[in-house]
């Protein structure tokens, strides 16, 4: 094999830095051209002029560049000229042109460069990192640290000013374009926890959720908290009262009390922040249901207090009164847990967890399937694994009577529960609506989902391409006809 024709094939590279000689009783030689010298896809230095008859090998192309494909090689000399690779850019790299014809004997015209494969593109809207649904309606929470809101505006919900309306787009919140870094919310009432630590909330005050003046039926504007500094680190909120986890690790709740959800002892609601008696310090986040609250300790083990009618204390209670109402003002351990990473959020009468293994587990009322175990009555004290969803699971979400988690691998989203608005995901043909489901079911076309969250009758998910899909009852699905979003559907404002 003539040494030309190594360098044209296996040894070009080395041509690029060397040259490639020929005969040496040939008149001359023939140098390969230079790499282009701009590494954004430039122009490439034309080949020497050669004066042999062996053919060679033109200059190499540019590099590829960020966005396009490099330049073709410029050859006077050797026999076969060959165009610039494409680049390997995003958005794909542009064809290099075809080479010049050698200007030596039997000189061909080059190939042309490969243009570069094409890729992502780019987010498809503001990224999520955090969303909290109630009754009707959806908040997130976006990496500029705004908050959003859609669905029903139910006294106020949607922070816009007004206390009543709807809209099925996003809508930025009064006074929260930026500056916000977790979001909460109850049935009828959101709560922001702000960089500074101060937290603000909106919606319904008819239980003194908002921690404002009593006399005041909501806002339809975040308000600060009366009794309140900088202290704030996470919250959790239910049906008719609030708690937060304070910069000690102490939890404090206020709002109804009337099952002792607020952790101490008096039948009354406060508007003011009361620290839960018999719960010492490090905590790190707080959930609230209808009428119990759960928190979660530092060490991954689980605390709850208030109503234990259903077992949502998660133990077998000794706590019961003259009418046989169980409840306990003071916080007991949830027997079985020691590996808890997440709270789901409290639901109606029941809680799920997320473990450090990446799996389920709920207690609670089993009505309808909440627990997602393969039963529909009686109730389950003990914390026990919902069926399929023993690892692999990055978020859970739980609300009034169903819950949403997203795997791990994909992105795609299983729930179960109650199903009467197809808040599950799972049926779009529109047969047996609904139907309930006892174990998890994937949300039909829905993967690439980050974290989920669950309101009284629809479910949102966050996409890892910016945006949020949602699916189940009227507005807050995104569905402008207030009938069901049997789908998931993309919510306008991102």
């Amino acid at each position: 094999m003539k040494l030309s024709h190594l360098c044209f094939g296996s040894l070009v590279v080395l041509s690029a830095f060397y040259g490639c000689k020929t005969d040496p009783s040939s008149s001359g030689e023939n140098e390969a051209g230079q790499t282009g010298d701009n590494p954004d896809g430039g122009t490439s230095a034309e080949g020497g002029t050669g004066n042999q008859s062996h053919p060679s090998d033109g200059g190499a192309g540019g590099e590829a560049g960020a966005d396009v494909g490099g330049s073709p090689g410029g050859n006077t000399g050797g026999a076969f000229d060959r165009g610039g690779e494409g680049g390997d850019a995003e958005t794909g790299g542009t064809l290099g042109d075809a080479g010049n014809p050698g200007l030596g004997e039997g000189g061909g015209a080059g190939e042309a460069g490969g243009g570069g494969t094409g890729t992502d593109t780019g987010p498809d809207g503001l990224i999520v990192t955090q969303l909290a649904a109630g009754y009707g309606f959806t908040c997130a929470l976006t990496t500029a640290g705004g908050v959003k809101c859609w669905g029903e505006n139910s006294y106020g919900t949607l922070g816009n000013g007004q206390l009543s309306g709807r809209t099925a787009t996003a809508t930025d919140v009064v006074g929260l374009t930026s500056g916000v870094k977790g979001l909460w919310a109850g049935n009828w009432h959101v709560c922001a926890l702000k960089t500074d630590n101060h937290l603000v909330c909106w919606g319904t005050n008819e239980y003194d959720q908002l921690a404002i003046d009593s006399t005041l039926a909501g806002s339809g504007t975040p308000v600060s908290l009366a009794g309140f500094a900088d202290f704030a680190k996470s919250a959790g909120f239910g049906e008719r009262h609030s708690c937060l986890v304070d910069d000690l690790g102490a939890i404090q709740c206020w709002g109804s009390n009337a099952q002792g959800q607020l952790g101490v002892d008096s039948p009354t609601s406060s508007s003011n922040p009361v620290k839960t008696a018999g719960l010492a310090f490090g905590f790190k986040e707080v959930t609230a249901g209808t009428d119990h609250s759960c928190g979660l300790t530092t060490e991954g083990t689980v605390q709850c207090w208030g109503s234990n009618y259903y077992g949502q204390l998660g133990v077998l209670s000794p706590y019961e009164d003259a009418e046989g109402i169980s409840s306990s003002v003071d916080p007991v351990d949830v027997e079985g847990l020691t590996d808890v990473a997440k709270l789901s959020g409290s639901g109606r009468q029941y809680t799920c967890v997320l473990t450090t293994a990446g799996g389920v587990k709920c207690w609670g009322v089993r009505n309808y399937g909440y627990l997602g175990g393969g039963e529909d009555h009686d109730v389950s004290s003990a914390p026990a694994d919902v069926t399929g969803l023993v690892a692999g699971v990055k978020d859970v979400a739980s609300g009034y009577m169903h819950s949403c988690a997203v795997l791990a691998a994909g992105g795609t989203v299983m729930c179960w529960g109650y199903n009467q608005n197809g808040q599950l995901g799972n049926n779009p043909s529109h047969i047996e609506i609904n139907e309930s489901s006892l174990v998890p079911v994937a949300v039909v076309g829905l993967s690439g989902a980050t974290t989920v969250t669950v309101g009284n009758s629809h479910s949102c998910a966050a996409m890892a391409r910016g945006g949020v899909k949602c699916w189940g009852s009227g507005w807050a699905s995104g569905s402008t006809m207030s009938t069901n979003q049997l789908l998931p559907l993309a919510i306008a404002g991102f």
